[in-house]
C-alpha cells in the first residue's frame, strides 16, 4: 500500500541534505524516496520559490557531474564478473565460467557520460561545432571535437 507524505516546510537543513546527496551521485528521484525527504514535486516547487536553493541545487548538479566522472574511471578500471556459462561434465561435476562484462561496464560508463554532459556541458559535453561547409544536398557538416569516443 502506498503511503502519502504531507508536504514538508522549506528548511535549509533539508535543502543542504538534498544538495549533499546529489553531489554524492544520487538521483533526485532516489533522494525523494527517503521518508525523511520531501516529495519530488515539493523540491521542484522550492526551486521555483527560493533562489538561494536554486543556486545551490545548480552547483550541486555541476559537482555531481564531477562525481560521475570519477565513477567512470572506477567502472572502467574494475572488472565486472557475470556468469556466462554453466557446464555439467559427464562425470557429474560442474563448472561455472565467468567473464568480464565489458558491455555492462560500457553501458554504465555511457550513461554517466551522457548525464555529466547534460548537467555540466562546458566541462563534459560533446563539443560539436558547425562547419560552414554545406554539401550539394543541403547537409551541414558537423565536426566532433570531443575526446570521448562515439560508439
Amino acid at each position: 500500500m502506498k503511503t502519502h507524505r504531507r508536504r514538508m516546510a522549506y528548511s535549509t537543513e533539508i535543502t543542504d541534505a538534498i544538495c549533499e546527496r546529489l553531489i554524492e551521485g544520487r538521483s533526485l528521484t532516489k533522494i525523494c524516496l527517503d521518508p525523511d525527504m520531501p516529495r519530488i514535486r515539493t523540491v521542484f516547487d522550492w526551486l521555483d520559490a527560493y533562489p538561494e536553493f536554486q543556486a545551490a541545487y545548480i552547483h550541486a548538479r555541476e559537482l555531481q557531474a564531477d562525481t560521475l566522472a570519477d565513477e567512470i574511471l572506477a567502472i572502467a578500471d574494475t572488472r565486472e564478473m557475470e556468469t556466462t556459462e554453466a557446464i555439467t561434465r559427464s562425470d557429474g561435476t560442474s563448472e561455472v565460467r565467468r567473464a568480464d562484462s565489458v558491455a555492462a561496464r560500457r553501458l554504465r560508463i555511457d550513461a554517466r557520460k551522457w548525464y555529466a554532459g547534460k548537467v555540466r556541458p562546458k566541462k563534459y559535453g560533446r563539443d560539436l561545432t558547425r562547419s560552414d561547409e554545406v554539401s550539394e544536398n543541403g547537409i551541414i557538416r558537423i565536426e566532433d571535437s570531443s575526446d570521448w569516443p562515439i560508439y
